[in-house]
């Protein structure tokens, strides 16, 4: 009777074991896929991990909106997100009311310190299910770009990343629409001396002049809309001369192999945004006070052609930031607008590849 025991004791060891060998390989591997939920705060966050996960790196996509969906990065942009996943885990969430994300969400939790809370969330999520001892890089597109700067500005946060990578962010909420209003400027000037739609170009010069005559020291959500039109014209006008090559996935397989919710996307994304981006508005006196405090590795990307988050916030965040600057770089893509991995994606994933390889230990 105490052999039978001592085997059964030893069997459910064993057993045990190749448990723990399985989980082992399935946490770290070169192909990995994970479904995750954080649920905090009345959100249900939705969070995929993909990619190569053997050296432990991982890569966070703060998407854009608000209101958007990372996600989509992982179903219509694969020509980019597939570059970093052949050696990064990338790590794909969708902000609470945003994307696939679900939940009974109150709207005053809309705000720039309850998406920073949650993004806090989500890393710590990473550190308990795949250890202490991994790499993690922060990197958002557009208003992802300007909540992972906010996320930033907290040294004790920021100690959980080991680097920067912004993608066209809007950092300084008033700023970056004076600073579109310029570069519509600049480039309705080099289109119309080129004889590009002149006539087109002049006028939304003048717009653009007119409203940076205007000496707009704070913009909210009602005084925004003249200059997003303006921005909106001039997006159209650049779609028109052809300037700019659109290379996304099939939606079929998105939605059919990737299990991409579309009419989930589509209802959050018709959630009114106006508490958060009033409020972003007000976090631009922060936002002053304290990004000379980051000392982060930073990787800042714009499309040369982007009316929406132009150029000129990227030199904002160079010039600002107290980070090195042997370990912080701007690079602009000559062939981009204010998607870069819609325009050229293989290339703006092996720019953000090449400077991993490099900063982020």
């Amino acid at each position: 009777m105490k052999n039978i025991i001592h085997r059964f004791i030893v069997f459910v060891i064993l057993l045990s074991s190749i448990q723990c060998a399985v989980d082992n390989r399935t946490l770290f591997g070169d192909d990995i896929r994970h479904q995750l939920w954080l649920t905090h705060e009345g959100a249900d966050m939705a969070i995929t991990v993909e990619g190569n996960n053997l050296k432990k790196r991982f890569c966070i996509l703060v998407h854009g909106g608000p209101g958007s969906s990372a996600q989509e990065f992982n179903t219509f942009t694969k020509p980019f997100s597939d570059v970093i996943e052949r050696d990064y885990a990338m790590v794909y969430y969708d902000q609470r009311a945003a994307g696939i994300s679900r939940g009974t969400v109150d709207p005053e939790t809309e705000t720039v310190a309850q998406h920073v809370d949650d993004l806090d969330q989500i890393i710590e999520l990473l550190y308990l299910r795949y250890g202490e001892d991994i790499s993690i890089a922060l990197m958002g597109h557009s208003w992802g770009g300007y909540l992972t700067s906010a996320y930033l500005l907290d040294a004790d946060r920021s100690a959980k990343v080991g680097v920067w990578v912004n993608i066209d962010g809007g950092i300084h909420r008033t700023n970056f629409l004076n600073d579109d209003m310029t570069r519509i400027m600049e480039i309705a000037e080099d289109q119309a001396s080129q004889g590009i739609f002149p006539f087109e170009w002049n006028n939304l010069k003048a717009q653009a002049q007119q409203q940076l005559n205007s000496n707009v020291t704070k913009y909210t959500y009602e005084t925004q809309d003249t200059p997003f039109r303006i921005v909106s014209n001039a997006e159209q006008l650049i779609n028109k001369s052809g300037v700019l090559e659109t290379i996304t996935g099939s939606t079929f397989d998105a939605i059919f192999f990737d299990n991409y919710q579309p009419y989930i996307a589509a209802a959050n994304d018709s959630r009114s945004g106006e508490i958060i981006q009033n409020d972003m508005f007000e976090f631009d006196s922060t936002v002053e006070a304290l990004l000379p405090g980051v000392e982060l590795p930073t990787l800042s990307i714009y499309g040369y052609w982007d009316v929406r988050t132009a150029l000129q916030q990227g030199e904002y965040v160079f010039n600002t930031i107290a980070t090195p600057e042997e370990s912080k770089e701007l690079i602009i893509l000559e062939d981009s607008g204010h998607s870069p991995m819609v325009n050229e994606p293989t290339r703006l994933a092996n720019t953000i590849v090449d400077w991993l390889d490099i900063h982020l230990p």
